[in-house]
Parts: C-alpha cells; structure tokens; sequence
C-alpha cells in the first residue's frame, strides 16, 4: 500500500526495534509510519581505520545489566574539510546505546576523533533521509500488528499540499498572591480560537448568563480533561500558544499532576512531553506541532524585524497588525474570580482576546516559518525556537551531508572557553552623524 502525505513531525518510538517514527497528514486523516530500515549512525576517524573496524565490531558493553554493541561497522569514504579519508562509520541498534558504546570506543588503540554523534536522532533522520516537513512524503507501508511500516526508504514528494488544522490556547491562573503559585493557585479558565470563527472559554464557574462563547464545566480537573478532548476531536495540527514553554504549559502540566489528569494532547494518546533547554523547557507534542509565538517574536526582534521596549502579547499585537485588544490587570483576576458580576465578564473576555491575538499573530507568522522550515530541513516545533545562528548551523549540516563531509561536533570545555576568547579584527564601523534623526 502506498501512502502520501504532508510530513508533520518526526520522533522516535520507543518499540522493541526502536525506529524513526513519521507523522504524514493525508488526505484520509494524519497516519504514522515506522521506518525499521534506518539505522543510526555516527563516525570515527582512525590510524588504521580498517584494523579498528574489526576491533570495533567486537567491542561490548553491560549498560544497566544489558550487552549492547555495535549493529554493525562499516569503512567508508568521508571528507574531512574537503579531503578524502577513510573512516568508520558505527551503527545502532538504537539511540540509548550511543554514549556507553562511544565510551567503550574511546578506548580503542588507534582512535582519533569522533563526528555526528551530538546530532539529535529525529534530526539525523531528516537529513539522512533527504525529507523536508511539512512537505509530501511518498511511502510503501505493510500494516503488520496495526501499525504501519515502511518497506522501502520513504521518498520526498514535492509540491504536495495539505491544510493545517490550526487552534490557539491561552490560560488564566487564580493569583490571589500576585505571583500564581502552581502547587496551590487552580487554572480558572482556558480559552481557544481557531480559524473559521472558532471561539471558546472553558470555566469551571457560572457566574449568572454567560456570554454563548463560555462552556461551563465542573471543576479544574473536568477543564483540563474537556481541552484535551477538544483538541483530539479538532484533529488540531498546530497548536500556538504566547509564553506556553516558560508559563502556560510548565503551570499545566503541574496541575495536572497535582489533580491526577493526563496531558494526553499528543496523537495517539500521547502525553505532552518537555524537553529541557539552556534556560527554558519547550513542550512537545508528539504528532502534533506545539509553536509558542513568543519564540517566534523572540526571533524576529533578533534580526530586528519588530523593535520593541516590552514584547507582552499586547505590545506585538498593536506593532504588528495594528489593532488593539482588552487589556486586565493581574492583580484584578482574582478578584474578578471572587465577586463575579462585570469584571467577571470581562475577564472572560480578556481571556478569548488573548486565544485571538495569539491565533491572529501565529498565522502572520506562519507563511515565513514554513519557508524557514522547508528550507532548513527540521521540523517547524524546532526551526521555531532556533536563533538565527542555529538555522544556519542546521542548514550547513544538511548541506554538509549532501557532499560527504564529516559534520565536527559542538566545542565543549576547554575549546569552547578558548573560542571565547579569540577575537577579530577588521570590521569597518561608519562615524555616525550628530544630531536627531527621524
């Protein structure tokens, strides 16, 4: 069976052969497939690269009562800064085996140097594979014990179109305190918008009449699950929040915890899974594409796109589209939340706004996302949240791959404090004129 699709996401599964596992969005609904036929692999080079083969293919290794060794060892030819050489290439039988068998290969007589093995699996996967996403795909599947799995490597398919399914979300937190404390202070509120006029608050609190756009529910706990359940039955695609990875989804996932509820918000019932930053966490939704827009403002204020004092949600919306929205003060919410009436009502409005602007700004955004996207090769949850210097980094590596050339890896330690300190010199910088300028 052949299957065709808009490329969506990539992730491994954790199954007995773990293996690539692609989201493709088809005409039917969004489908997955598995890819046994790819093999994870990084490099070494080597004094004698074809006597450390044979020593390498035999090394072993207990990892938590476990032998792990290599699936196999291959030489081959690679270019290291444009020159030929002979080297080895190492392949896994899975990504967890990575740094104990590197370990143990460090160890080896002869070894020099080792490349790709800080390149991310789902990454590698992409570039290796040549597949761009949110691009078609072509794949023959079999369906063996209800999942699919490819028979052949999967095959770009250009110019293959699809629409995304698109939905905002934004919370509002009882903050009796000033600062919402999420051991103690319950969500109050979540509110959506989708394109096509979809508008939604969903409150565990009746106030008197409330406006058709508010769902009333009878707790935190039956809020939390009603999201959930709104997102699966929208087959929601993109989910764009403002500030989700540093306040929104870190504030639900504890609640949620506290209050025995599963994130469920991945396909497949998949829960919402965090991946630790520099200095954030980014939320990841498996199958679905989880975009903060504050990451995306984050970095167009890097190139200098939008120039401003205060990035808020209501700062961007007023530079970029123009327009205003309802504002409400922080230290009013709980307030609001306690006496009802007026400010209640505004406050549920507040609330829809914030899913508006949000959903209004992300769909300005898109179009020159997606161009970044197909461009630099990674998924749109990534290129999202990448600084320039990285998509550039990104698209070196694809490029580094399409001519052989062994990929170094990140400096660390003493090489990157010595980076530190090299300078250069030679840039031209212009006398500015004095005086006010317009």
């Amino acid at each position: 069976m052949i299957v065709e699709g808009l490329l969506l996401d990539v992730d491994y599964a954790e199954e007995e052969v773990p293996s690539p596992r692609l989201y493709l969005k088809t005409r039917e609904g969004v489908r997955t497939v598995l890819d046994q036929g790819f093999d994870l692999s990084f490099y070494l080079t080597a004094e004698d690269p074809h006597r450390l083969a044979k020593m390498a293919s035999k090394v072993e290794v207990v990892e938590k009562g476990q032998p792990l060794s290599p699936k196999r060892v291959e030489v081959v030819g690679k270019k290291k800064l444009g020159r030929e050489e002979e080297v080895l290439r190492v392949f896994l039988h899975s990504p967890r085996h990575l740094t104990p068998l590197r370990h143990a290969l460090r160890e080896l007589p002869g070894v020099k140097e080792f490349y790709g093995f800080d390149l991310p699996p789902a990454r590698q996967y992409l570039i290796e594979r040549g597949l761009f996403p949110l691009e078609g795909v072509r794949v023959e599947v079999e369906e063996r014990g209800g999942e699919r799995r490819a028979v052949g490597p999967p095959q770009f398919l250009p110019g293959y179109q699809q629409e995304l399914e698109v939905m905002s979300f934004d919370i509002e937190v009882y903050n009796p305190a000033g600062i919402p404390r999420s051991d103690r202070d319950p969500v109050i509120m979540i509110s959506l918008a989708a394109p096509g006029g979809f508008r939604k608050v969903i409150t565990w609190k009746a106030e008197g009449e409330v406006p058709d756009f508010v769902e009333v529910v009878g707790s935190e706990r039956e809020m939390m699950r009603r999201f959930v359940e709104i997102v699966r039955e929208r087959e929601v695609d993109l989910l764009l929040g403002y500030n989700t990875d540093f306040f929104d989804f870190p504030y639900l996932r504890e609640r949620a915890r506290r209050l025995g509820v599963e994130l469920e918000l991945g396909r497949g019932g998949e829960g919402a899974k965090t991946r630790r930053r520099k200095f954030a966490t980014a939320t990841r939704l498996p199958g679905r594409l989880h975009v903060d827009v504050y990451a995306m403002v984050s970095f167009l204020a890097t190139i200098g796109a939008i120039r401003l004092i205060h990035y808020t949600l209501e700062d961007v919306y007023r530079y970029v589209l123009g327009k205003e929205k309802p504002d409400f003060e922080m230290g009013g919410i709980a307030r609001a939340w306690e006496e009802g009436g007026e400010s209640f009502r505004r406050l549920l409005e507040y609330s829809l706004s914030d899913a508006e602007a949000t959903l209004e700004l992300g769909l300005s955004f898109l179009p020159l996302f997606r161009e970044l996207t197909r461009l630099v090769g990674q998924t749109l949850f990534d290129v999202s949240r990448m600084t320039p210097g990285q998509l550039v980094e990104w698209l070196l590596i694809r490029e580094a791959f399409g001519r052989d050339e062994l990929v170094p890896p990140r400096p660390r330690g003493e090489e990157y404090e010595e980076r530190l300190e090299e300078t250069y010199a030679g840039g031209y910088v212009m006398e500015p004129k004095r005086g006010l300028h317009e």
